[in-house]
């Protein structure tokens, strides 16, 4: 049964990405008449943020997009800013977002900037504990496994969580620009779900290690043996 759990978790997180990058390759690459795409979009969007001073860099390197915590500054790849999409428009309007949540103090974001390697680091350690216990049968190193887990599902889901207000953001500064077809909204929206589908599988996995770390460790305590009757 304790097995089952994590088969399940991973089998639902890989299935999970797979569906979300199906659904997402149809839309990637959909073009869009829009006025403005790439740098100028962001520009325009950054406007609407309130944040027009916002440096904005390039990268060849494709699928590098992303906004820079400590540098804060936004990256774009030739790829998103070369032609008008649904990918280019729903990534630029999610980088957007991002620059909003770190200049609004936005509590996940500031959540897992804190702690993210941390935790991370922990997940990665708590297998080596989990097997040193099976060995040892100390069942305190069970305890320090499900410890280290804990901080990396609440991280993964902060990493949800600011993930998903980002496509909230970015889609409300799009509709603020009202440049966009309705069925182009309904793209952009739907390229957005999509990614958020590949996010989903991590919190998943990460909590079916969770809930298996911690029924090992219950199972694991020393349970007290009852006291024999004195003989009269």
């Amino acid at each position: 049964k304790l097995t089952a759990i994590i088969l399940l978790a991973s089998s639902l997180s890989v299935y999970l990405s797979w569906l979300g990058q199906r659904r997402l390759q149809p839309l990637g690459n959909r073009p869009v008449v829009a006025s403005a795409h790439g740098v100028a979009l962001a520009r325009t969007l950054l406007h609407l943020a309130g944040l027009p001073e916002l440096p904005i860099a390039s990268t060849g390197w494709k699928r590098t997009d992303r906004y820079e915590i400590e540098g804060r500054r936004l990256v774009f790849s030739t790829e998103t800013c070369s032609q008008p999409s649904v990918a280019g428009l729903a990534i630029v309007a999610h980088e957007v977002g991002h620059a909003q949540q770190q200049v609004e103090h936005y509590m996940p974001q500031r959540f897992y900037n804190a702690v993210s390697s941390l935790s991370y680091a922990g997940l990665a350690f708590a297998p080596i504990l989990l097997v040193m216990a099976l060995i040892s049968e100390q069942s305190y190193l069970m305890w320090l496994a499900l410890a280290l887990t804990a901080p990396g599902l609440l991280t993964y889901l902060s990493l949800l969580m600011v993930e998903m207000d980002a496509s909230r953001r970015g889609m409300m500064l799009l509709r603020l620009r009202d440049r966009l077809t309705s069925d182009e909204r309904r793209q952009v929206q739907a390229f957005l779900d999509a990614a958020m589908l590949t996010y989903l599988g991590w919190p998943l996995l990460a909590a079916g290690q969770f809930f298996y770390f911690a029924l090992l460790s219950v199972g694991s305590a020393p349970t007290a043996r009852p006291t024999e009757p004195a003989g009269g």
